[in-house]
This record gives C-alpha cells, sequence and structure tokens, in this order.
C-alpha cells in the first residue's frame, strides 16, 4: 500500500487557466534498473484535479471505482 496525501489550490486562477494534478505510476518487467520505457506493462495515473484538461486518457472509460466515498473514472488503453 502506498500512503500518500495532497493539498492544492487554484488560488486567483485565471478563468482560462488549463492545468491537472496527477499522479504517475509506470509498472513493468524491467528488473535491470534502466529507465522505463516502452516496453514497460502499465502506466497507472490518477487524476484528482483537472481544469479544462481532456481527454484523461487515450482509451476507452470501462468502470467507474469508489476509493473512499469518492467516484474514479476507470480507463483501459494502449499508450
Amino acid at each position: 500500500m502506498i500512503t500518500t496525501t495532497r493539498n492544492w489550490a487554484y488560488s486567483a486562477a485565471a478563468s482560462d487557466l488549463v492545468a491537472n494534478v496527477f499522479y504517475q505510476l509506470w509498472l513493468g518487467k524491467i528488473l535491470d534498473g534502466t529507465a522505463v520505457s516502452s516496453t514497460s506493462t502499465y502506466e497507472i495515473m490518477i487524476w484528482p484535479s483537472n481544469r479544462r484538461v481532456g481527454p484523461a486518457s487515450l482509451g476507452s472509460r470501462v468502470a467507474t471505482a469508489n476509493i473512499g466515498g469518492q467516484n474514479w473514472a476507470v480507463f483501459k488503453g494502449r499508450v
């Protein structure tokens, strides 16, 4: 389990602000310490906030997950 907290605010944001806040995880089969590349198996992105950013995924929406009382759209696709 990865425990994390987040705290941010859009303070006096311009009405045309385009921004996002996200966590990005790369999971793969690389065992020798080399950098993540196109041979990685999975990319997981969690977007707790966005302002007029989209689409959030190149994939298709496949589910909705409720975690801690918050609904999250789940997408699956190829990077």
